[in-house]
């Protein structure tokens, strides 16, 4: 087989490896309710806490989903069903992180009047193409 072939055989292998493998992360989800005491959290209030605080602990990116669930309020008694914002970030978990995820959530709880935040983490292989 000539040099030239070789090479590009070589390069599209080692292109083949690289594409196919994959990295250990952690992927975060965490469970914003969107009704507060006083109503509602308005749109301008969520993107207002998105771009000054989960930017900053999420800076290489994360994604919004709404959705809409029920949770038992323990307070009450009652199923309460509400609007929701769900954001999920893959990362590669630290202590530090891990704590700024925290502080998120306990920022969000005390700005918004909430009983809590829901925080899931699951261990993920993570590819990219």
């Amino acid at each position: 087989m000539p040099f030239i072939f070789r090479v590009i055989f070589s390069l599209i292998i080692f292109s083949s490896l690289v594409a196919c493998s994959s990295t250990k992360a952690t992927e975060t989800t965490l469970y914003f309710g969107m009704v507060k005491p006083s109503g509602r959290v308005s749109e301008d209030e969520w993107k207002n806490f998105f771009n000054q605080h989960v930017n900053k602990v999420y800076p290489k990116g994360s994604t919004v989903i709404k959705a809409e669930g029920n949770w038992y309020d323990t307070s009450t008694h009652d199923i309460v069903r509400e609007e929701t914002r769900l954001i999920v970030s893959i990362n590669k978990m630290t202590p530090r992180l891990s704590t700024q995820i925290d502080s998120l959530r306990y920022y969000y709880k005390q700005l918004f009047n909430q009983q809590s935040v829901l925080r899931i983490d699951r261990k993920v292989k993570m590819r990219l193409f």
